[in-house]
């Protein structure tokens, strides 16, 4: 009886389909203090802020973040130890860019980039995506978009 369960569990995870994230193809990434290399095309997003975050729009503040839309969803394993890099993501479409001076990315909208950085999980309600990239430098590809 032990080994037809034992079989049927592993024809059982054997025939199961894939995670989304194995499925389409992604990247597993780590998190900082890895450098990390993603690619896409960025946008310079709108979004709502304090005080509603979007429940009071008359009131609230108008944002615009970088956002990376990914070529192909990706993934980014959890650090153990971390206090807010200890989720693993899978699936993860876009990412969030941070940039450490001004213009933060506005001369990138509607291009298609590599970034290098080091990638971190969302802490504070001003990250828009669940892994947002601390940008160490930006390059126009000549894949995708123009």
């Amino acid at each position: 009886m032990k080994r037809l369960t034992f079989a049927a569990v592993v024809a059982g995870l054997l025939l199961a389909e894939p995670s989304s994230a194995a499925s389409a193809g992604a990247a597993c990434f780590a998190y900082e203090p890895a450098v990390s290399v993603v690619t896409g095309t960025v946008t310079i997003t709108p979004f709502y802020g304090a005080p509603g975050f979007g429940k009071t729009p008359q009131r609230d503040a108008k944002l615009h973040h970088p956002i990376l839309k990914l070529d192909k969803p990706a993934c980014v394993d959890a650090k153990k130890g971390s206090s807010y890099n200890s989720r693993s993501e899978a699936g993860i479409e876009s990412m969030q860019l941070v940039f450490a001076s001004y213009p933060f990315g506005a001369e990138w909208h509607g291009r298609h980039v590599a970034v290098t950085g080091r990638l971190f999980h969302a802490f504070t309600t001003d990250h828009r995506t669940k892994v947002l990239v601390m940008v160490q430098q930006v390059r126009a590809t000549n894949e995708g978009k123009p």
